[in-house]
């Protein structure tokens, strides 16, 4: 009877190592997947705000000078 327990637990064992198998790789392509995403996503962020920071450089630098100006006096 435990020989008999003993092979029917091994077989079980040997059947679960497949879907083991499978889930691992569905979990690391799922986890690839997501990265890849987040990457494309802070791309277009980058992108959407680059133009932006840019133009607020500008801006601060425009108040600066006229600060500038208006403490000399000089028009």
């Amino acid at each position: 009877m435990e020989m008999e327990s003993s092979k029917v637990q091994e077989d079980t064992d040997q059947k679960t190592d497949p879907v083991l198998d499978n889930l691992k790789d569905y979990t690391v392509k799922t986890l690839v997947n997501v990265v890849d995403h987040l990457g494309t996503v802070a791309s277009k962020l980058t992108d959407l705000f680059d133009p932006q920071s840019s133009d607020i450089s500008t801006m601060e630098m425009r108040a600066s000078c006229v600060s500038q100006v208006n403490k000399t006096g000089t028009h």
